[in-house]
Formats: C-alpha cells, sequence, structure tokens
C-alpha cells in the first residue's frame, strides 16, 4: 500500500479520500494536546469530536510500558477496524502511536500528522515505527505504512527554534543523498528556518525518500541510503541519553554525518569540501554545540544496530546523490575519523 501525501489547502480531498467513513481516534502527547491538536481541529473540524488517547511526551516515554497503555485506552474505547487512528505530534508520537496502531487487532489504520520540521521529513512516512527497548532505539518494531500522511507548515509555529533546526538535519541529509539541486539551494539559501515552510522544499526533501521506500519498502538495499549519518549518529544519541545529556535527534545526525562524510573521504574519495560546507550548516543551525562521546562510549550501541551483524555497515557517499550502501567499515577507520 503506498502512502498518499496532503498538504496545505488539500484539506477536503483529505478528508474524503484519507479518513473516509471511518471514525478517527487521536493519539497525541502532553506536549501537542495543548499546542497542535486544538490547530488541527481548527483545520481539519471533522477531528472535533474523535476522542484522544494523551501519551507523555518525548524519546524516553518511547517504551513498552507506554505502548502497553496505548493499548489499554484503545481497548477502553472499543476500538475496531472502523476505526482510523490519528497521529498528531512529532517522530516520536509518530513512531509510537503509528506502532500501537500497527500491532493493536493486528493492525488498524492510522494517519499521520508531523507536527515537528524532524517528523515531517523522517518518522511520519516510510513504514517503519517502534520503540526503544532497554536503552536502545528503535529495537522493537514493525514495518506498516500510514494510510496518509498531512503536511501542514502552520504546527512550526508552535516549535522552540532548537526543535527547528534539528529538523533541518533530515532536509539537509535528503539532499546529500538524493537532490543535488535541493543541496545548492541550501548552501545559497540565507535563512535555513525558511526552508522549512516552504512547500516546494518540503516535497522535494520528501520525494527524496518517498522514492526510496517505494523502490525497497523493507529496507533491504537502496532504501538504506537513509542511513546516512544515521549509523553513527544513533550511537551518538543513545551515549548521550545514557550520560544524562540528552542531543536533540537533528544535533546527533548533524555529528553523525560529519564523520560519515569523513569516512567518506577515506574509502570512497568523495571532495572535502563537501564536509566543509556542513560543518559551516552546522555552525549555522548549532552554534558550537559540542559532542564529546568516544568511540568507546558509543561501541556497543553501533554493534546492536539493525544495520549491522558480524560487520558495521555504513551508507557513505561517493558524491552527492551517489550514496553507496552496505559498506563495511573498520573500528580503526571509524576511529580514525572519530
Amino acid at each position: 500500500m503506498e502512502t498518499n501525501f496532503y498538504f496545505t489547502d488539500d484539506e477536503l480531498i483529505f478528508v474524503k479520500n484519507a479518513i473516509e467513513n471511518l471514525q478517527p481516534i487521536i493519539i497525541a502527547d502532553a506536549r501537542t494536546n495543548g499546542f497542535c491538536v486544538p490547530k488541527a481541529i481548527n483545520t481539519l473540524p471533522i477531528l472535533k469530536t474523535a476522542p484522544i488517547i494523551v501519551l507523555p511526551a518525548g524519546e524516553e516515554n518511547k517504551n513498552i510500558e507506554i505502548a502497553q497503555y496505548a493499548w489499554q485506552q484503545l481497548m477502553n474505547l472499543k476500538a475496531n477496524k472502523k476505526n482510523i487512528i490519528i497521529n498528531i505530534g512529532g517522530g516520536s508520537l509518530s513512531d509510537i502511536g503509528a506502532f500501537a496502531a500497527a500491532t493493536y487487532m493486528r493492525g488498524l489504520n492510522f494517519i499521520n500528522i508531523p507536527t515537528t520540521v524532524l517528523a515531517m521529513h523522517d518518522a511520519c512516512y516510510g513504514g517503519k515505527n517502534g520503540i526503544n527497548f532497554n536503552g536502545v532505539k528503535n529495537l522493537i518494531g514493525t514495518f506498516c505504512l500510514p494510510k496518509a500522511v498531512y503536511i501542514n507548515p502552520v504546527f512550526i509555529d508552535t516549535l522552540p527554534e532548537v526543535q527547528i533546526q534539528s529538523g533541518i538535519s533530515e532536509i539537509i541529509k535528503h539532499a546529500l543523498i538524493g537532490d543535488a539541486k535541493l543541496w545548492q539551494q541550501i548552501l545559497d539559501i540565507k535563512d535555513l528556518i525558511s526552508i522549512c515552510t516552504n512547500i516546494e522544499s518540503i516535497k522535494k526533501s520528501i520525494a527524496v525518500k518517498n522514492n526510496l521506500v517505494l523502490k525497497d519498502p523493507f529496507d533491504a538495499n537502496e532504501r538504506q541510503a537513509l542511513n546516512f549519518g544515521h549509523t553513527i549518529g544513533h550511537a551518538l544519541e543513545s551515549a548521550s541519553y545514557a550520560a544524562g545529556k540528552p542531543l536533540l535527534h537533528g544535533q546527533a545526525i548533524m555529528f553523525g554525518m560529519l564523520t560519515e562524510l569523513k569516512i567518506s573521504e577515506k574509502i570512497l574519495g568523495i571532495n572535502s569540501n563537501i564536509r566543509l560546507e556542513l560543518e559551516k550548516l552546522k555552525l549555522q543551525l548549532f552554534g558550537n554545540l559540542q559532542c564529546n562521546y568516544s568511540f568507546a562510549d558509543c561501541e556497543k550501541y553501533l554493534l546492536l544496530d539493525k544495520k549491522n551483524n558480524e560487520n558495521l555497515n555504513f551508507c557513505l557517499l561517493k558524491n552527492i546523490a551517489e550514496p553507496i550502501v552496505q559498506v563495511a567499515v573498520s573500528t580503526e577507520i571509524i576511529i580514525e575519523n572519530w
């Protein structure tokens, strides 16, 4: 099943084709219930009478206990195949809400309405959903595509600036792995935050990921290009949570992309100027933010990464929009370029 995307001004078509005659149940978190659900109801009045399941906010609450709570609430509402789940929130909410929908009664239809830049460009589509387990990010999950995704930049107004900056890392990643023109547009733009509200830029970024998802829905080959920056980035993110000083996802992915570009220079010979340009973008987005976790701090998370088996496998770049997947990298090279 292919996911249908709806954008601003598509509301009537979205309601008719995606929600149809199903009865919506909203899943939100404590933050989005206060700030974003009212905006969603104002834009989509059909949601006004929908019951709301409110989950605790934050990546640390993307776990089995909260999934169980969501299932229990669905049971209390007597949810069944006549219902459709509407996940309204950021990446963590999209992950756990979709996981709850995909597993309850062996799968209810669900729609994602992403409310953060990061979720709009990453977690809200592609079919991967899940929870963290024993400190490992997204260890438990399923493949299940949303019936639809509705994207409206109106929700970006509810975000603190650091969350917007974090989300831009995923737009940058999509440009690096799949759209040289978008990469140049990012380099040329003076106000990076403005790219988040430009519908055409949003569509370009989404198209990079969606094209890979359609070619390789179960992440066996081409789709692994989306892992660029994430092999090291996810390990840094896990290490930061373990240390009690959590990095935002986009911050960790920025450090991951910079490191993996350096490894790409060593193994595939990509021009080092690309990394230098990315360093300027990092400074523009995150200032002097430092990430002081060593390889030893992150090694166990790298070994637990779902992409790895006996080797540490990376997606590296040969050039802009030329990703090479499943590149085995020795620990010596990783440490050398950490």
